[in-house]
């Protein structure tokens, strides 16, 4: 513990720390480096892997950030891990810092511990950057077709310099009902995008299992209004989606309002 705590991915075990020995055979990463390791590894995989790999993600994290302050993850000051998975703690722009080599010094203050949290891929590089995603759905007196419907989300985020690769931005199956006010807190791996120009967002539906016609049908959820994105520097963009309606799998872009 010290002035400054930073948790990497919760601070135990790391993603990229659990491949095993037939995934090593067949030349994927062993998680020590995130690279293709020597035979000798083969052998030194399974318990040695998860516990040790962990601890030698923290010396491979402070190198890459070294020359790379502006390239490096964020951490926030936050009550818990899982409220940093929600994204309580991530408008906090007074409590954060880069994570290695850069922290913010300004944070220490006397004999106070403050703990904070980040995220990191699962090989090199292993910084990230954060975002957080709001918007609306349409009520049902709004718009009578909109139904209460359950599924997952991807985003893909366009700059005028780069674009992220398509990033799953619900952890789990959620609830999409008339009305509610969604929040989605999500990373992607560093790399320069310049002014963000727009985010293309699609949805997979999840079918309910006791109603069996309701595989044969097709999906929509409405959106009410502009997109809202954050990002973690504390940048706020609001995007005009091209339509509010979005059936499943079909994308549906959102651009920078002129």
């Amino acid at each position: 513990m010290g002035h400054i705590s930073i948790y990497v991915n919760g601070g135990s075990r790391q993603p990229g720390c659990a491949l095993g020995q037939i995934a090593t055979i067949f030349g994927t990463q062993t998680a020590y480096n995130s690279t293709t390791y020597d035979a000798s590894a083969i052998w030194r995989m399974t318990e040695y892997q998860n516990k040790a790999c962990s601890h030698w993600r923290a010396f491979f994290l402070f190198l890459e950030s070294i020359g790379r302050e502006k390239s490096s993850s964020l951490a926030f000051e936050c009550g818990s891990y899982n409220e940093f998975l929600a994204g309580n703690c991530f408008s906090n722009a007074s409590a954060r810092t880069s994570v290695g080599y850069y922290p913010n010094l300004d944070l220490v203050s006397g004999n106070v511990m403050r703990n904070f949290y980040s995220a990191a891929t699962d090989r090199i590089p292993f910084s990230t950057m954060g975002f957080k995603l709001n918007f609306r759905l349409q009520s049902k007196t709004e718009n009578s077709n909109s139904q209460a419907k359950r599924g997952t989300l991807t985003a893909r985020i366009v700059g005028t310099l780069g674009a992220t690769d398509k990033l799953t931005i619900t952890s789990e199956i959620i609830d999409l009902t008339p009305g509610a006010e969604v929040s989605l807190y999500f990373h992607s791996k560093h790399q320069i995008l310049g002014a963000i120009q727009a985010v293309t967002l699609e949805w997979d539906a999840v079918p309910n299992p006791f109603l069996p016609l309701d595989w044969m049908r097709k999906h929509y959820i409405y959106l009410a209004g502009d997109l809202q994105l954050t990002t973690d520097h504390g940048s706020l963009i609001r995007l005009r989606p091209s339509r509010a309606q979005i059936l499943e799998n079909e994308d549906l872009t959102a651009t920078v309002g002129v």
